[in-house]
């Protein structure tokens, strides 16, 4: 079972495009078309 980390590793640079390395350290994930 994978962790939360390995989730996010892997579902970051696949839904945004971006590398990894291109990240900081914090991530603010929002929906804003809910707002």
């Amino acid at each position: 079972m994978e962790n939360k980390l390995d989730i996010a590793k892997d579902w970051l640079p696949r839904y945004t495009g971006m590398p990894l390395k291109d990240f900081g350290h914090n991530i603010l994930l929002t929906n804003f078309s809910d707002y």
